[in-house]
């Protein structure tokens, strides 16, 4: 890395400093870590003036002279699963020659500009090349589109899911409205009895609203304890899932239960319109 690369990257400072003029070829070997690796390998984020040992960039000790904030590297979704999420930063400077032959071909270079980024990729390539003409600039990405990408697969979840929910609760109401208005025309000749008594259109569609409340309630039980299965169950394979919070399950029945309350209404309704007399001749 380069001194400018933490201002480019925007990284947050916790402790110490960033590679400057300091850092050159003949001085000691310096490294910045990040939060992560500070607090796993020292139990603290304050691990400025350590050292750490690490064979494939120096043979002696790495004076930690920063630390910096955790960086999804993985993505935005992905990075928590990680089992490896420690990082380190080395000078470019004092970078081995070994280590820069090897790795010349997938060096990334990180660009900030104030104006839109797609427009500087060819004054970026020309200035690259440079007098031989051998360096190329190849996969140019906006960190947006970076983070897009990293978000791809759970988005695609996320409306396939919506569709399947959405399907399910359509579904969930056609079935009340059926088996409700089952049970309504079965109840008919009774419900003609109770007008012929004084029953009022009100007491009807209480009478059929109040049948459907065990029946909501049931399923808004059994559906509870099912989501919170499926949500451990994804919790385990899709990235960036986590388990329901009370508020998401309120939400949740809340909505299921206006969607039942209106599966419900229509045939109540058409049961408080009946005629009495009609209803009776039904028997």
């Amino acid at each position: 890395m380069t001194e400018d690369y933490a201002t480019v990257m925007g990284l947050s400072l916790r402790a110490g400093r960033f590679f400057d003029e300091r850092d050159g070829p003949n001085a000691p070997p310096a490294i910045v870590i990040d939060d992560v690796m500070a607090r796993s390998a020292f139990g603290t984020t304050d691990a400025v003036g350590k050292q750490l040992w690490i064979p494939a960039m120096s043979n002696g000790a790495l004076q930690i002279v920063g630390v910096v904030g955790h960086v999804r590297h993985w993505g935005l979704a992905s990075d928590d699963q990680q089992n490896v999420r420690a990082q380190v930063y080395y000078p470019f400077a004092q970078l081995p020659d070994q280590l820069v032959r090897r790795w010349s071909q997938l060096m990334s270079l990180a660009v900030r500009t104030s104006v839109d980024p797609l427009t500087l990729v060819d004054p970026l390539r020309r200035e690259l090349r440079g007098a031989s003409g051998e360096q190329v600039l190849y996969q140019v990405r906006t960190l947006d589109q970076l983070a897009s990408n990293s978000l791809a697969r759970n988005r695609f979840l996320v409306v396939l899911f919506s569709v399947f929910a959405t399907v399910a609760l359509l579904l969930a109401c056609i079935g009340v409205y059926g088996v409700l208005s089952f049970l309504t025309s079965q109840r008919v000749p009774e419900i003609g009895a109770r007008m012929t008594l004084g029953a009022t259109a009100s007491h009807i569609m209480r009478l059929v609203l109040g049948q459907s409340l065990p029946m909501i309630g049931a399923g808004i039980v059994v559906g509870t304890i099912a989501a919170l299965g499926a949500g451990r169950l994804l919790e385990r394979f899709v990235d960036g899932v986590r388990a329901l919070e009370p508020a998401t399950v309120v939400a949740m029945v809340a909505v299921l239960v206006c969607a039942a309350m209106v599966a419900t209404y229509i045939p109540a309704r058409r049961a408080s319109r009946l005629d009495a007399i009609a209803a009776l001749r039904q028997e």
